[in-house]
């Protein structure tokens, strides 16, 4: 007795060092690709040493202001100022930058406050206004020749009394203009030039141009970001078996595939065995380790368990001006290849991983596909043409129809839409296709018939001072739970009827706002709730999304006082529990008329910032709980739990004691403050551009979303609405647990014949 108890606490002992915490990640895992834009003007910072103003356009009516550390080119500060410049002129006295205007403004001149980043209204303290100003520009690179010498580009600076140069330095082969130069005229140069395809090189000499001391790069190419797509990039080692698989396949023998099989296994253990040198000691260590997703691991190790977890993926993003470029969102954003397509004015792009192609488009019909899509080198040209478009209208959206046919749905400039295909021959899959189109004034049901054909089926056009303002279809996530399991253990059944689309008008004259949700097979109004007397803003965003049977929408109501609303639509087979109003075994045909209606039910929230867009979060199973991803207004990125944004919930003291068992069961509070730990994007200071857009990419990680927002800037990070409850921490204390088991087991063994012995003396009636 003595022994076992000496084991049991030597169990324990073990037991208490096992700590099963998971990790936070913040900062970690999340990335930023800051841009700037073409430089339209650049000067120094004559109050903060080591630090360049560079001015670029931001909108058409908007410059960008971006600070920069010259030493490094790390941007340390930018914020849009509503003027749009064509010239600069510096004030280094009073710090001032004075912006001239590009012919469109009302004002000639616009000053700004460089210590507040304001623009100056004060005349008494604005110099442009001054009787004796005139403007002096300061963008204008001077002083300087460019000679071609020996095929080599050479910048020399002269001096103005002997005509001999001061310094004379090579340029890149790349080189195009000058767009800043600062000397001293005697030991020190500083200029940054550009190549033209907005790549930008900063030059500092020392000694009279005899010491090159800092220079660095940035590109600019990135910044008109149209659209983007996903691409998983491919573990090695299952290209290898998935070759195996199917070359034993191709094997008639049973008994022949069954030896291959055998083989290719036994060479698979040989390998493994021989890497870590046969070494009994190795082999485990190395399969207790290879699972961790943190830690001190080396970089192969961590691309190998990126790939095992599907994090490794390619942000493939093109922009207006005909660039496509691979960010990797596993490794901080990093540039992995960046090229031209020789397009102009892209409008989407779309990645199939089922052939491994990247197919752009461009608004005049004409497409390229790429192949051979990888992190190591740039895609291959497979394929260029142009769609057989009807008229001559250029192409507004282009929206691919399935996975099996590179066909598109396109919306022309003109109202007309049109079904094209990559291979002009090729014909949808007609059956029950079904198809649905908006703009602000209506919505239209389409149905695709043979050779690509649209036909009309129902269409919903609004009034004259009605416009559409947020529009969105039902998730295609698979569905997990056909129910809400209930305090009392009933179930609320959801309706999951596929055909949905939910959108918002509003009345321009009264600024009342209508939801509505609708079959998108028959055109036919399941439902609609109305927001009379709030006034809602139509200067703010109206933002719609739409979940498994519940959708979400905000807007911002000026009356009975300002403040931004989320609202969230619950739909129900029926509300009362345990009740279906659909048999699982009859055929429902929306057609035929036989499509029954949800039962609803609504809840409205306050939130304290104003809300710019919404999206919702996407894993590979769907049986992590849902995400709203918020962007604020004040250009930060956060997050709610769908448990949140509860429908069902009442007051506290409306709680029954089964309200109280439900799962994730929560009061209902009118407000919903912001949590700082829910901020996503922490504290970097994101640019947003009017076109940029929330993205969400699930992983093999059934806990973790990949959340991407896309615009001026690219900010990608991870998140995790249930928890990380598919991870363990590399704190995890492998070798205790497994040295528990161990004990176990010992004594499991050790107690078995004594056990064994006491049963028989039992039987036999035999005391100790």
């Amino acid at each position: 007795m003595l022994y076992i108890g000496l084991l049991s606490a030597l169990i324990c002992s073990l037991c208490t060092f096992v700590n099963a915490v998971y990790r936070d990640e913040a900062f970690n895992v999340d990335w930023q690709l800051s841009t700037i834009g073409d430089y339209r003007c650049i000067v120094p910072d004559y109050a903060n040493e080591n630090q360049l103003i560079i001015l670029s356009d931001h909108s058409q009516s908007e410059t960008l202001v971006t600070y920069i550390n010259e030493t490094n080119g790390d941007v340390l500060l930018r914020y849009a100022v509503p003027f749009k410049m064509s010239d600069a002129m510096l004030v280094s006295d009073s710090h001032q930058l004075i912006l001239k205007g590009d012919g469109d403004n009302n004002k000639k001149y616009s000053t700004i406050d460089l210590d507040t980043g304001l623009i100056l209204e004060d005349s008494g303290k604005d110099l442009a206004q001054t009787s004796d100003f005139s403007f002096k520009t300061s963008c204008a690179a001077s002083g300087y020749k460019i000679e071609n010498i020996d095929q080599k580009t050479r910048l020399k600076l002269m001096d103005n009394t002997m005509g001999l140069p001061i310094f004379d330095v090579e340029l890149p082969d790349t080189f195009t203009e000058v767009n800043y130069l600062s000397t001293d005229y005697s030991q020190i140069l500083q200029f940054i030039v550009s190549n033209g395809d907005s790549h930008y090189t900063y030059f500092n000499y020392t000694d009279g141009g005899k010491n090159l001391t800092a220079t660095w790069n940035r590109d600019e190419s990135l910044v008109d970001i149209v659209d983007s797509a996903f691409c998983d990039l491919k573990d090695p080692y299952i290209d290898t078996i998935r070759k195996e698989l199917a070359e034993e396949k191709n094997i008639d023998d049973v008994i022949t595939a069954y030896i291959f099989r055998v083989k290719t296994n036994f060479n698979r253990i040989r390998k493994y065995l021989k890497k870590n040198q046969y070494s009994p000691g190795r082999v485990i260590t190395a399969i207790l380790k290879e699972n961790e997703l943190m830690g001190n691991i080396n970089e192969e190790k961590a691309y190998k368990r990126d790939l095992k977890f599907g994090l490794a993926k390619l942000l493939i993003v093109a922009t207006k001006n005909g660039r496509i470029a691979a960010l990797h969102v596993s490794q901080q954003g990093n540039i992995m290849w960046n090229i031209r397509t020789g397009m102009s004015n892209i409008i989407s792009i779309d990645y199939e991983p089922l052939t491994d192609e990247l197919i752009v488009i461009d608004e005049k019909g004409s497409f390229i596909i790429f192949t051979s899509i990888n992190e190591h080198m740039p895609p291959t040209l497979k394929k260029e043409g142009s769609f057989k478009l009807s008229t001559n209208s250029i192409i507004t959206k282009a929206k691919k129809l399935d996975d099996s046919h590179n066909s598109y749905f396109v919306s022309l400039e003109n109202g007309e839409s049109q079904i094209v295909g990559v291979d002009n021959t090729q014909i949808v899959n007609t059956s029950n296709y079904f198809l649905t189109t908006h703009n602000e004034k209506e919505i239209r049901g389409h149905i695709v018939s043979e050779g690509n054909k649209l036909v009309n089926t129902w269409g919903i056009t609004l009034n004259e001072n009605e416009k559409l303002v947020a529009f969105a279809s039902r998730s295609e996530d698979p569905v997990v739970n056909v129910g809400n399991v209930l305090g009392n253990r009933t179930v609320l059944y959801k309706y999951l009827y596929p055909n949905l689309v939910s959108y918002a008008t509003i009345n321009e004259n009264d600024r009342n706002l209508y939801i509505n949700l609708i079959d998108t097979i028959t055109g036919e109004l399941l439902h609609s709730q109305k927001h009379s007397n709030e006034k809602v803003d139509i200067d703010h965003p109206i933002n719609l999304v739409f979940g498994e049977n519940w959708f979400i929408y905000s807007y911002f109501s000026a009356e009975p006082i300002p403040e931004q609303r989320l609202t969230v639509v619950e739909l129900y087979e029926s509300l009362e529990a345990n009740t279906k109003a659909s048999d699982p075994n009859v055929d429902y045909n929306p057609l035929k008329g036989n499509i029954n209606k949800p039962e609803v039910i609504s809840r409205s929230y306050f939130f304290p910032e104003i809300i710019k867009d919404l999206k919702l979060t996407s894993t590979k199973f769907s049986i992590t709980s849902k995400a709203i991803i918020i962007k604020l207004a004040n250009e930060q990125i956060t997050f709610i739990p769908k448990f949140v944004l509860n429908a069902r919930s009442k007051e506290e003291n409306n709680m029954s004691d089964d309200d109280k068992k439900e799962f994730m069961a929560s009061p209902y509070i009118s407000s919903i403050p912001i949590n700082d730990n829910f901020i996503i994007s922490h504290q970097r200071e994101l640019i947003m551009s009017a076109n940029s857009k929330l993205v969400s990419s699930p992983t093999n990680l059934e806990s973790t979303s990949i959340i991407c927002e896309i615009g001026k800037d690219v900010f990608c990070t991870r998140i995790y609405p249930s928890g990380q409850f598919d991870v363990m921490s590399p704190s995890f204390e492998k070798f205790q647990l497994f040295g528990t088991i161990f004990i176990v087991i010992v004594i499991v063994y050790y107690l078995r014949p004594t056990v064994a012995n006491k049963k028989l003396k039992i039987l036999w009636l035999i005391k100790d």
